[in-house]
């Protein structure tokens, strides 16, 4: 050590010595850059530290609607809650009587999926905090899927209403073919005797 506190310049070939009281010496190779940590708000529920993809996640919300499987994508409890309750209704679902309970859920489940796809549009970050990976291409893709899903829920509406429309007008026909009071004519009460 100098008289003015700076270390004292060592050739490569002279073994660098220990310094005073016990403390080590800096070795001469570079140190590995190490990554600062994330403040705690930031750090990750997941495994690896990757962040997670909004892509991803809009594809899990387009994809699997009433699982709520975005959600447990991006670490939040209320995803796994509603992924058991799915698997619950489907289990049900083959059980005569509690079929219709099942019935009842999934499609509270259906709504409860669709109104989340929209919700998730504007998510920006994960149950922890941290941000969702994001690009440019990404977002025109979840424009895409968002165009996609409307164009499908449209569908589903005109599915339906079709199918109720053509179960009431089969009801109808099946109604005027059977009942012997349209035509005039009474066929269980004979009056010849």
């Amino acid at each position: 050590m100098e008289p003015n506190g700076t270390a004292k310049p060592t050739s490569d070939n002279e073994p660098s010595a220990p310094s005073d009281k016990g403390k080590s010496v800096e070795s001469a190779e570079p140190k590995s850059e190490e990554r600062p940590a994330a403040p705690a708000h930031h750090k990750s529920a997941h495994k690896d530290d990757e962040p997670r993809s909004r892509l991803a996640m809009m594809l899990l919300a387009f994809f699997t609607v009433p699982t709520g499987l975005a959600r447990v994508y991006i670490g939040e409890q209320i995803g796994l809650v509603r992924f058991w309750v799915y698997v619950g209704a489907v289990v049900l679902s083959v059980v005569p009587f509690l079929n219709v309970l099942a019935g009842l859920v999934m499609i509270v489940l259906m709504v409860w999926g669709v109104a989340d796809f929209f919700i998730l549009r504007t998510v920006q970050e994960d149950g922890v905090g941290a941000p969702l990976h994001t690009t440019k291409r990404d977002d025109k893709a979840v424009s895409i899927l968002t165009i996609l899903f409307i164009i499908a829920l449209a569908l589903v509406a005109l599915s339906i209403v079709a199918l109720i429309g053509l179960t009431l007008f089969g009801l109808s026909l099946l109604d005027s073919a059977t009942s012997p009071f349209n035509t005039g004519e009474n066929y269980y009460y004979d009056s010849s005797y």
